[in-house]
């Protein structure tokens, strides 16, 4: 996303974010050490942001009066405004609709789309040149509440990412964090399994780390939520998790997309040569 104002963290915004949504203008507010920044998926949004602050400090922002004559948005245009965010964020999207779209046809097919997609040991499908065997797991799951649990977990963050402007840096956390997570399940159970949470929690670890190591680059991670999924990634180990109808848990791609995600994180830091502040 792009930066279009910087004001005091004292200063009230929510009278502005209400003015925006009701102007269909797609945004977010985060805090960056003692200010609070505000930012929009279209930079041509950045003039009317800045005027409508200058008009909130002058006392002319009538929100009130706009919110008589207008209902709140979600409740006028609920299909608009969820196309704006696909069409601000169109690679979570489409790996959101791709995976619910191959989870319904492998079960229509009767598992046959999980005999093509499923992974292979990496010598065969490098030889063979089926190298999409390497990703593909992650489009497979095999019971809604797996689905619904990782495609909010990955449209929350991913946005947050691709909203940034920093498209190309999310497609390679997931690709890279889907070849190595899928690849190290392989070894340990065979390629009986699929799911995005290997992706999931690469993007996590990222977020989670890369805002401890540019907190006034944050993306917004809530601390508690870290704590969670750590827990999440522990009970996988048990039989709690498949006694509550979850199935069995691919625990090596949890981990080790968790590895992947503090790795890319440090890594990122390092080639964009920024010092913590």
């Amino acid at each position: 996303m792009i930066k279009a104002l910087a004001v005091p963290a004292s200063q009230n915004l929510q009278p502005l974010s209400q003015y925006l949504r009701a102007q269909k203008v797609l945004h977010r507010i985060s805090e960056q050490g003692e200010n609070q920044v505000v930012w929009v998926a279209n930079p041509s949004d950045t003039a009317l942001v800045q005027s409508s602050y200058e008009r909130l400090r002058q006392g002319a922002l009538d929100v009130g009066a706009l919110r008589q004559e207008l209902p709140p948005y979600w409740q006028t245009e609920p299909s608009s405004h969820l196309w704006q965010y696909i069409k601000a964020a169109p690679l979570v999207s489409l790996l959101v609709m791709s995976s619910a779209l191959i989870t319904l046809l492998n079960e229509w097919s009767g598992q046959a789309l999980f005999m093509a997609l499923r992974i292979g040991s990496p010598a065969y499908v490098l030889e063979s040149g089926e190298v999409w065997r390497l990703i593909t797991p992650i489009f497979l799951h095999f019971n809604l509440m797996h689905l619904v649990f990782n495609m909010l977990m990955l449209w929350v963050f991913g946005v947050k990412i691709e909203l940034r402007g920093e498209r190309l840096l999310l497609l390679s956390l997931v690709v890279g964090s889907a070849i190595f997570s899928n690849v190290a399940q392989y070894y340990v159970s065979g390629s009986g399994f699929g799911g995005m949470s290997g992706v999931v929690y690469a993007i996590l670890a990222y977020c989670w780390l890369w805002d401890r190591l540019q907190p006034t680059r944050a993306y917004g991670f809530p601390a508690a939520l870290m704590g969670l999924m750590m827990f999440w990634l522990a009970l996988g180990y048990t039989d709690l998790l498949h006694w509550a109808g979850f199935g069995s848990m691919a625990n090596t791609a949890h981990l080790s997309g968790l590895v992947f995600g503090f790795l890319f994180a440090g890594s990122v830091n390092a080639l964009r040569g920024f010092k913590q502040p």
